[in-house]
Formats: structure tokens, C-alpha cells, sequence
């Protein structure tokens, strides 16, 4: 006797997907648990890739933030990656094979239930580009400009009004 396997729909991509879509971001789905979307911000393009891992209902945002990186790597961005990181209230930055930085979180999504889901995905999204935005040009000023972590650091923390 064969017993039939459950088959669970609950695909919080789809969810991401749809928003996406409804903001005009252009996305591709890799592989069954993976979506990548390309969302256009004010310092550069910010590159989400979302995995979902139904066996643990963990809903993983990786963005990568569109910045160069001067060869050599300078010894500041460890401090300045642990200076943001204390101020973040959810997810970190990070660092990868010293060629990009990345914001980083998981989601627990236990309760499956799409319709829950929908306005929890969406402001996880906007959080993230919120704090991308915010300390895009303080990686930019290290990287780019060789500005000391703490000097950097001041760029994301003020406020300001209005657009240049």
C-alpha cells in the first residue's frame, strides 16, 4: 500500500515573487527554493537573494550591495562592519570573500499561512532596503575614499532632508 505524501504549497518565494512583480523589480526563480530580485535604490542596484527551507521554516534574505572594492582590502571594514552591526536592530552585515557586503537575515515562518505572511515579507524587504540605503555611502566613504570606520560611520547617522 502506497501512502500518499503531504505536499506542502506554502512557498513564501511566491509571496516575494508577487511583490516584486508589484513594485516593477525584475526577478528570476534559480531553483525551486531560491528567488533572486534586482531592486534599483538611490546609491546602486541591491541584489535579494531569498532561499526558503521548508524543512526547518526558515524564510533566509541575503542583499548584496553594489559596491567596488580597491585592491587591497582595507584593514578598516572589519571595525566598520562591527560598528553598523551594534546599531542594527534585526539582520547584520557582512562581509564575503572580501569582494561583497551583504545584509543577512532569517525569518522563522511557523505559522503557514500565506495571507500572514504577506504584509510580514513586505516590511522585512522594505527594512532591508531602508538599511541598505542607509549605510550604502558609509562602505562607499571606506572603500572608496579611505574615510576611518568611525568618520564613516557618521555619514549613515544623520540625518538628512530633502535630495541634492
Amino acid at each position: 500500500m502506497l501512502i500518499a505524501k503531504k505536499v506542502d504549497s506554502f512557498d513564501p518565494l511566491n509571496v516575494a515573487a508577487q511583490i516584486a512583480d508589484d513594485s516593477s523589480w525584475s526577478w528570476e526563480r534559480l531553483h525551486p527554493d531560491e528567488l533572486v530580485i534586482d531592486v534599483p535604490g538611490s546609491w546602486g542596484e541591491y541584489r535579494f537573494h531569498l532561499c526558503w527551507q521548508p524543512e526547518s521554516s526558515i524564510f533566509y534574505l541575503a542583499c548584496f550591495l553594489d559596491l567596488k572594492f580597491p585592491d587591497p582590502l582595507p584593514t578598516g571594514i572589519y571595525e566598520l562592519l562591527g560598528l553598523i552591526n551594534r546599531r542594527l536592530w534585526m539582520g547584520h552585515f557582512d562581509l564575503i570573500e572580501d569582494q561583497w557586503i551583504v545584509f543577512r537575515y532569517a525569518l522563522p515562518l511557523v505559522e503557514r499561512r500565506i495571507k500572514n505572511i504577506v504584509p510580514q515579507i513586505e516590511e522585512l524587504i522594505d527594512t532591508i532596503i531602508g538599511e541598505c540605503e542607509t549605510f550604502y555611502p558609509v562602505f562607499g566613504a571606506l572603500l572608496s575614499h579611505g574615510i576611518q570606520p568611525q568618520d564613516a560611520l557618521q555619514i549613515g547617522l544623520v540625518d538628512t532632508i530633502g535630495e541634492a
